[in-house]
This record gives structure tokens, sequence and C-alpha cells, in this order.
């Protein structure tokens, strides 16, 4: 354009979106009588205007009346429908043909311009023919339809006559009744119309609000009018003194305006439509979404300057939403222009605050809710979630164009409360939406809703609303969010039905016009989700578009695959840590080993896990894993910053591996017991009631998912909750339990345990090699729960049983029980009695020489017993297991000395001395394979089995008298010893009990030994130093240097050593040594960890593993001495249940030592 025209940004903003809309052929025009005034008219020929018209049906009506003229208040459609009454609908169209005298005009300069814009095409409501004859005087592809036939084939651009064409396309839309049956006589035409309204920006030219044909079309076509779509309707008009309630009106029928009296050089009709249409014939601008703040503080700009800098700035942000191209996802290219969303929140949030007035609040939080969205940055903030409820309180003080701002703040206010758990909010404002008088977009309440239920596994309450949500096929994402929820749920047939309705719209909008970027990107998406349907469903040619073949080719953007690997690059800013791991797993005192040989070195961060979230709940697909490395990390990073978001994203997204990885102390450590209680609550009846042979979406979750989840937080929730778990744990089938059911376990007070033994011990069966199906078993067993007959029975009645399952469980009670004050002397003779008939019947196992440890030989059985016993021990000692390249043979050895070892209190010290001596012959005989450390190896190597050698040899060596043997032997004996520890095996307590046997001073070296060994980080390593600190006391060493040690540097240690160092203290106390007051000194070593725990520097997990094992401690000696005050970490001070019941377990480790 030449000439200089002063733009106002809020214009200058919707003339740069539809050029940029019209670069992709996606604007439809829609002409109405008004433009037809820019005709080349003669001056002695005049085009009537809609009053004029009027005065013309007035004259016809009334030619010698000049009073009923004017008392006649008819408006022109009424008239015309008393013309058509009295003189016939044909007299009607010659008195319109005579008003309007196409044949005597044509088309000007307007016009031209007007066919020689790329429009997808024009619609019109005139009757005459100057837009054809213009497109006919230039080159363009235009198309003229004028009814249903030539419509249907037809491709776009057209010119679209919607109400008849000069001279024979009759009759002319004009009369009441003609527009009363237009949408039933001409559904094609209106349908069309609906069509360019849902699938393209709709520019309406030459429309007044008088124009019956612009309020009958407005009427015909408000289902489909400013619903919330990407693509608006603007009204081009000239105007000055545009009424606001008539501004408001049309922002409720949907309909935006460009008014071009604001526009600086336009002065008017003509002028004004001169001006649009050259400015759309330029180059659209290249969209550019950037807007920068200065990083303004206090009194930098005096109030005024403020204010005009935050208008401009709200200008600028308008622009770009409101020129925004229409992508589904934001290109990977456009990503930097959003940067400043994120790093300019603080600044943002002081800009926010200085301003005073409320309409501005508004449509600063307005435009910045856009850039948030559009970005999928986190909106996660305190100070936009309290300015947009504060807003909404004043909500009738806004116009009507305000309140549609204010409402879409509102609709994104219920993506926050839903991910920050206010769920009572998110219902209230979901209600009140729902209730509103206003045009609410319902479908993305529903939506909200469905994520909702979804992540609670309420299939109910997900199945309501996804009836009541009804969709709109010209929303494309509102579409692909609600065909990927039916798709999760099992509904594949109705989802990809209602995609591939969807994909038909597209497909037709896009061979008519290739450059949708809106259609193109969303179709990525639904090609995907169909895809993923077609597996599972069988369709017929019906259901797809014939034309749609090659549709694949038209498909922009990222997919979610693409996305993922993009944000997760982004995240991941460390290299991995490559090596051995040592790591605390979730149960108390319980590390695991492991060699980490991909990528874990991850960075603390919010805003990709984030990013990352609000992307696939864009797309509707928040509950489909795509990575699980990375959505490990986004869960783990996002409970450190949304506990509630996080907890949304693992019960949607997270296998359980995943649940196993990112749920553990340190996530639980940050919520209340209440809250706990809440969570618990809202899944446990799913939990109860589950399905286990069910298919669903919803079985998959509570089998694979809730077992974990709720075992887990029985750390935080109260007593009954805990024990309603654990019974309805047990009556799962053990597969899906077992794992967690050692940490309900460990949540279990004395009391409540003593239930759970009760229901055990009588109708479950406990896990084992044999029975693969049984339960997880307590180890906590000492407590004072009633033994009742079916107990005592149903032992009895395995031992006796011919099934080895049977028997295996039998033995396994009986180990519960037998050490129990109640059980009778009586019961004890009975249950004697059935396990010497086992133990010497046909359905013995191999099991059952454990049971000699309690129950002896009898008279009857002895010579029989010990003859077996003593051929079992010479055989052994004229076997040689020499090493063969195969493990069996080394298998078979050890299998021969654990037998034995178990029934060493029946061996002669004689035969202790051969078993031994032959064991010493061996390794040396098999010195190679000793040697030899394949731990690395496949399954450990041999290593593992001579391990298991060395391990059973040295048992049976520390509970054997050497006071019979001869020097030559004891030094054999003592130099293997040195040899093997030289070698890795850990045999230092075989070493002490050698010195002291020797009566030998235990020296500074082995002292040393020990010590060290108490502190090492190797958990073999300080098992071997505590076995050799127990040697060292058992046999009379003094054990109090060592226990001082540990006094003075346990606060020093490796937060690793702490629990086997207080387990050695319990065993210490339950043996009831107190020399030096040991037990005064273990009560002042509580009390301080007890005072100076929280400065150790410890994790969660750390901390909770030191608590628990001082109270392990505090219970041991609150059993075995008369100690009051105690100090006891309670469930208020360390936060979880299993900690606080480390003193129930000390106080049964006690207990069971004194029955021992």
């Amino acid at each position: 354009m030449n000439k200089q025209y002063q733009i106002p940004s809020s214009v200058a903003s919707k003339l740069e979106q539809i050029k940029l809309y019209m670069g992709t052929h996606s604007v439809t025009a829609f002409v109405g009588a008004g433009f037809s005034m820019n005709a080349e008219i003669p001056n002695n020929v005049s085009m009537k205007t809609w009053n004029q018209l009027r005065e013309v049906f007035l004259d016809k009506l009334y030619p010698n009346n000049e009073e009923d003229k004017k008392n006649d208040a008819n408006d022109v459609v009424r008239l015309s429908s008393l013309i058509d009454a009295q003189f016939g609908h044909n007299e009607l169209d010659n008195i319109l043909e005579e008003a309007l005298p196409d044949q005597l005009i044509q088309p000007g300069r307007l016009h031209r311009l007007l066919v020689q814009l790329p429009w997808k095409d024009i619609l019109t409501t005139n009757y005459d023919t100057l837009v054809e004859r213009a497109a006919g005087q230039v080159i363009n592809g235009f198309k003229l339809v004028t009814n249903k036939e030539t419509l249907l084939y037809q491709p776009s651009p057209r010119i679209i006559k919607l109400h008849g064409s000069f001279p024979n396309i009759r009759p002319y839309i004009m009369t009441q009744e003609d527009y009363r049956r237009y949408p039933t006589e001409r559904p094609e035409m209106v349908n069309t119309a609906k069509q360019c309204f849902l699938e393209s920006l709709v520019c309406l030219i030459g429309f007044s609000g008088e124009d019956p044909n612009f309020r009958a079309w407005i009427g015909w076509l408000k289902d489909v009018i400013g619903q919330q779509r990407i693509c608006p309707t603007y009204l081009i008009t000239y105007r000055k003194g545009f009424h606001d309630a008539e501004k408001a009106l049309l922002s409720k029928l949907g309909i935006d305006i460009i008014n071009l009296a604001e526009v600086g050089g336009v002065d008017g009709y003509y002028s004004a439509y001169d001006f649009f249409l050259n400015y759309l014939k330029e180059k659209p601008s290249e969209w550019k979404g950037k807007v920068s703040f200065d990083h303004l503080r206090d009194k930098d700009l005096p109030d005024e300057k403020f204010k005009e800098y935050i208008e401009e700035k709200i200008k600028e942000m308008q622009v770009v939403r409101e020129t925004y191209p229409g992508w589904l996802l934001l290109p990977k290219a456009h990503e930097a222009d959003m940067d400043t969303v994120s790093k300019d929140a603080v600044f943002l949030e002081y800009y926010y605050k200085c301003i005073t007035d409320d309409t501005t609040k508004l449509h600063f939080l307005y435009e910045l809710n856009w850039r948030l969205t559009i970005s999928a940055t986190p909106k996660n903030l305190d100070w936009i979630v309290d300015g947009i409820e504060d807003l909404a309180e004043h909500l009738a003080t806004f116009s009507a164009e305000d309140k549609k701002l204010l409402l879409e703040l509102r609709l994104s206010l219920l993506e926050n409360y839903r991910n920050n758990g206010k769920n009572e909010k998110f219902f209230n404002l979901c209600d009140e939406l729902l209730a509103s008088k206003n045009i609410i977009p319902t479908r993305y309440i529903f939506y909200q809703q469905s994520l909702y239920y979804l992540s609670r596994y309420d299939n109910l309450g997900l199945k309501d609303v996804l009836t009541k949500w009804t969709v709109d096929i010209g929303d494309y994402q509102n579409c692909i969010q609600k065909a990927n929820l039916l798709y999760y749920i099992g509904e594949e047939l109705e989802a990809y039905q209602l995609l591939a309705k969807c994909k038909n719209v597209i497909c037709k909008s896009l061979l008519q016009n290739r450059e949708d970027i809106y259609a193109k990107s969303c179709l990525t998406y639904i090609l995907k989700t169909m895809k993923w349907c077609d597996r599972k469903v069988e369709y017929t040619n019906a259901d797809m578009d014939t034309n749609s073949d090659n549709i694949e080719k038209f498909a922009i953007g990222e997919t979610l695959e693409e996305l993922t690997e993009k944000l997760s690059v982004k995240a991941y800013e460390e290299k991995p840590v490559h090596g051995f791991i040592r790591e605390h797993l979730f149960e108390i005192g319980d590390y695991n080993n492991s060699w980490n040989l991909g990528s874990s070195g991850f960075v603390a961060d919010y805003l990709y896990p984030c990013k990352w979230w609000m992307l696939k709940e864009r797309l509707g697909m928040s509950m489909f894993l795509m990575n699980q490395n990375f959505t490990k990390y986004c869960i783990l990073k996002m409970f450190d910053y949304s506990w509630d978001m996080a907890w949304n994203m693992m019960m949607v997204s997270a296998n359980s591996k995943i649940v196993e990885s990112v749920f553990g102390r340190e996530q639980l450590s940050q919520i209340t017991e209440e809250k706990a209680n809440e969570l618990f609550d809202t899944y446990i009846a799913l939990f109860e009631k589950a399905d286990i042979q069910g298919r669903s979406w919803i079985n998959n979750k509570v089998l694979n998912i809730l077992p974990t989840v709720l075992g887990r937080l029985c750390t935080k929730v109260s007593q009954d909750r805990v024990l309603n778990f654990v019974e309805a744990a047990l009556k799962w089938q053990p597969i899906f339990v077992n794992k967690i059911l050692k940490c309900a376990y460990d949540c279990l007070n004395n009391d409540n345990l003593k239930v759970i033994w009760v229901l055990l011990l009588t109708e479950k069966m406990a896990a084992t090699h044999y029975c693969r199906n049984g339960y997880t078993f307590p180890d906590r067993y000492m407590l004072n729960f009633t033994i009742t007959n079916d107990m005592k029975k149903r032992i009895v009645d395995g031992l006796r049983s011919n099934k080895k399952e049977d028997v295996l469980q039998s033995m396994i009670s009986l180990e519960v029980l037998w050490n129990r004050a109640d059980l009778t002397d009586g019961d004890k003779c009975k249950i004697s009695k059935a396990v010497r008939e086992m133990r010497n019947g046909q359905n013995t196992i191999s099991e059952a020489i454990y049971t000699y440890s309690y129950v002896d030989v009898s008279d009857e059985e002895h010579d029989t017993f010990q003859n077996r016993l003593d051929d079992e021990v010479q055989t052994f000692c004229e076997t040689n297991y020499l090493f063969t390249n195969t493990s069996e043979t080394f298998s078979q050895w050890h299998s021969v000395i654990e037998k034995i070892n178990v029934l060493r209190k029946y061996l002669s010290d004689e035969q202790k001395r051969f078993v031994l001596l032959h064991c010493c012959d061996l390794i040396e005989q098999n010195k190679s394979s000793f040697e030899k450390d394949d731990r690395q190896d496949f399954l450990g190597g041999m290593r593992r089995f001579t391990q298991q050698i060395v391990k059973t040899y040295q048992s049976l060596f520390l509970n054997t008298a050497f006071d019979a043997w001869n020097g030559n032997e004891a030094e054999k004996i003592e130099n293997q010893i040195d040899w093997l520890r030289s070698k890795g095996y850990r045999c230092l307590p075989m070493k002490v009990k050698a010195l002291m046997h020797q009566q030998q001073n235990i020296g500074g070296a082995i002292i040393g030994a020990i010590k060290n060994s108490l502190f090492s980080k190797k958990q073999e390593v300080q098992v071997e130093g505590i076995n050799a600190f127990f040697v060292l006391k058992d046999n009379g060493g003094d054990v109090s240097e060592i226990l001082s040690y540990i006094f003075d540097n346990f606060r020093l240690a490796d937060p690793a050593v702490y629990k086997e160092l207080l387990i050695l203290f319990v065993n210490v106390i339950v043996r009831n040594y107190n020399e030096n007051d040991f037990h005064q000194h273990v009560m002042i070593f509580l009390t301080s960890i007890h005072e100076d725990c929280e400065y150790y520097g410890l994790d969660v997990c750390a901390l909770s593993d030191l608590q628990h094992y001082t109270n392990y401690v505090a219970g041991a000696l609150s059993e075995k001495t008369q100690i009051e005050n105690i100090p006891v970490f309670s469930i208020e001070e360390s936060g979880f249940n299993d900690v606080f019941v480390g003193f129930d377990k000390g106080v049964e480790s006690a207990q069971h030592k004194n029955y021992q």
C-alpha cells in the first residue's frame, strides 16, 4: 500500500492473523449486500439499501396511503412476506431485480481486489452477479455454485450463491417463509457454510446489524461460531461510535470485530474495504512469538509510564496470540520465542502486583496464560492462581467481552486444582461452570474431569463423564483427547470411529486447502491413535474416506516419541555414573548391590518434566508410557516440586517397576498421615474388590500398581488401615503381594500383628520352594496371640500328610510356636510324636533335619538315627570331591557338610574333627579352584560354590571343641585359615577361634581387624567382623575395647554400617552382657542419637534406618533391663510406622532369646 495508515496494534494483530490463515488457504469470505454498493454504478442508476428497499415495499403495499405507510413498523422481511402473500413471489422477485439493477451495473475495483485474494471459498447472500463477473475479469480458479447439484461436484475455491442469483436462480430468499424453510429445503447450503466456519477463519464483509441475511445466518450457524475454536470469525466494518452493548452482543455470538474506523487514514466504507483488501494482498509476516520484558524494579518508571508500558506489553502479547498460525504444538523452531515466559516469571509477578485496575490485570493474565499454555510452561504459580481467583470474585464488574476472557482463565484453573490435589475446589468450579448460563465449552470441563477420574482409577466416574462428553468434530484436539481415553479404557471401536470422522473432515479440508496448519498438526496424532486402534478393531470401507489414502503425507509436527526424546536430551545434563552402586531399597535396612550399565545421571529439574506432562495431557496421551527412563526421571523430579502432580503422573503413566523406583521414603516423608490416609482411602476399595482375572485397564492398574503404592503408604497411615491392607492382601494371589507384605508386616504394631498371625497359622500357606502359591510370613512371632486347637491340629495333620508341601508348612508353623510358653507339655509331646513319625516315615522331606534342633531324637529312634548319621560322616570322610569343570561336585560337597553341620549336636568331637580335617584336605586338593576369584562371571562363577563350602566349614569349626587336637592338626587348620583370608574368604571368626584355642592373646592386629571390619561399607566384611566379635566374646575374650571404639566412632561412620552395628548391640544385650556398665553406655548412646541425629547429614532413607535400629536397641534394652525412660523415636518424630515398630522388634528379639 502506498498510502500511510496508522494501524492500532489491536487491529494489526487481527489483520496479521487473517494474512497467516490466508497463506494456508484457510480464510472464507462471507459477502453481504453492503459490499455491492462498491460497484461501478451509472449516474442514472441506483442500488437500493435495505432501508430504501423497505420504502419500495411500502409503496407497493400502500400506493396512495401515506398515513398507513408511516404507521407500518414491519421490517423489510415482514414486508416482503406481505407482498408475497398479496401479489405472489414472482412479483416479489421482479421488485428485487428492479431495486437491484444487476444488468446496469459493473463490478468495481474492490470486487476485483476481492476475487484476486486466495480465499478458501466466497459465500454470498447477494442476488447480483458482481462477484462472479469480477472473477471472470481476472485470473483465478473460482467455480460458481448456485444450487446443490453444482455444490456437490465443485472443489474449492468456489463462489457459492446462497440465496439465489439474478436472473434465473429463483425464488430469491427474502420472505419469512423462505427463511423458515431454507435449512430444510437447502441443507447442503447450510452444511457447507457450517463447514467453512468449522474449518477456516471467516471474514464477514458488507454486513450490518440490520441486515436480515446476517441475522438469519448467524442464527443457523450459532452452534459452530465462537466455540473456543482455533478459527475465529471477524466482522469487517467501518463504524464510528460502536456501542459497547452491540460489541457485547456480537461477542456473545462468537463474532469479533475489526472496526476499520480505528485506522488512521481510513475515512469511509469504500476507503475501509480498499485498505482491508490491499493489506491482505501483501505477503504475510512470519510469525514471531517473542515478547521481551524489561527487568524493572520499584520506581524505575512513574505510575503513568508504567501503565503505558504494561498496556504496550499486553498489546504485544495479544498480537502474538491473534496471529498464531494454529500449530497444535509449538514447533521447535519457535520454542526460543517463548523462553522468556519462564525466565521472566519473577518480574512478571512484580509487574502484576503493580497493576492497579482489574481490567488491566485480567488482560495481562489472559495473555500470559495463553503464552504459558502454548509453550507448555508450568502454570503452577501461586500469584497467577490467586490472581484469577481474585478476579473471579469481581466477575459482575467486567464487561461481556472481559467476562469471556475471565471464563477462559477460570477454565485453566481446573488443571491447576486437579494437579495440586485441590479436589474440592476442582469440583466446585466444575459445577459452577457447568451450571453457568454463559456459553461454556463443556467438552473442556469433561476432559479435566476424565483425567481426574483416570488418576483415581474410578472407572464408573470416567465412563459417566465420557458419556456426557459430546465432542465437536471441528475441534480436532478435543477429538484426539477423547479418542485416546476411549482407546485406553478398551473402547477401541468407538475411539476409531470418532477419529475416522475427524480424519474425514480433515481430509476434505486438506484436499481443498493443503496448508491448514491446525488440521495438519492434529492429523499426526489422529493417525497415531488410529493405528493403535487398527490393531484391535475391524472396520468397513464405509469407515474410511477414499480420498484420504495418501493423507499421511500432510501430517506435520513432532510425534510424542520425538518430543519425549527432545525434552529428555535437554533434561539430562550430566553423564551417567558407571560402575558399582550400593542402593538403598524401600524396606528398612534393605540395600541392593548392582552394576549400573546405562544412563542414570540425572539433574534436578522441574521445567522439562512439567512441560512433557502438559504436552502429553494436551494430546490426551498422558496414560501412555513412551520412555521408561524419562518417565521415571520426570516423576522423581516432580515429587520435589509438586507432590500431587507427581502422584497423578505416577498413577496414570507409571508401571510397577517405575513405581518401585520413584515412590520411596523421600517422597513419603513429604506428606502427613492425614494426606496418606486420604490417598489410601481413595484406592483401598479397588484393592479389596480386585478382579484378579479381569483384563480391563483398571484391573491392569490395580494389579500392577496398587500393591506397591498401598503397601508403601502403610508406612504412613493409621494402624487400622495397615491392618486393613494386610488382610485384603492375604486374599490376593501371593505372586502379586508377597514382595510388599514384608513391608506391611513391619508397619503393624504387635497387637495388630497378632491378628495376622492367627489368620496365617489358621488359613494360609507360607511361601516355600514347594509352594509357589504361599505367602511371605512376618519375621516377628514371639507375640502373645492365642494358640488355638485348629493351629495345633493343622500342624499335626500336616506332619502326617503324604504331601511334602503339607509337611513343610507344618514345620514352618511349628518353628513359630515351639518356644511359646503357652504351648503346653502335652501339646509338645503330641507334636513331637508327629514330628518323629514323619522323620522316620515314608513322607519325610530333606528339610526334616532342621527339626532335630528342637525335637530331639527319642530313645526309640536313637540307634537308627545315629547309625545313619555315622554312615553319613564316614562316607563323607572317604569321598574325594575333586573339581571336574562343573559345579556339581562342589554342590554335592556342600550339601553333605551342610547336613552334617545342622546335626552337629549329635556328632562326637572326634567325628567333627574328622569332618573338618577332611574339608581342610579337600580345599588343599582343590586349591586352584578356591584360589580363583571369578565372582564377576555370569551367576558368580565357581567362587559362589566355594564360598558356600567355606561358610559351612567355618560354622562347624566355630562349634567344635579342639581339646583332643594335636599341634600339627591345629597348625594345619590355622595355616589354611590364613591362606583363605588372603584369597578373600571371610574367615576372621575362624582366626579368632583358632588363636583362643591356642590360648594366645588376641593382639592388636586382630582387634584392629575386627574394628575395621565392623566399620566397612561392604556388608560381607562387616558381617565377618560381627561374627568375629561374638566368637571373641562368647569364648571369654575382652570386647570392651571394641565396644568403646564403636561408641566413640559411630557418628563418624558411613550410614550404611549403622544397621549392623546397632544389631550387634541388640545381640550383646540379649546375651546379658553388662561389663563396664555396658547398659548405661548404651543408654547414653541412644540419648545422643536422639539429640543429634538431625545433624548427621543423612537423607530420609538413612535417617529412617538409623531411627528404626535405634528403636530396635531400645526395645531390647527395655526388655532385658530395668532402665527407665529409654528414648524411643515415636511415629510423630520419625514419620514412619515401621521406624517406630523397631522398638517392638527389639522387645520380640529379647523375648525370643529368653525362650531359647
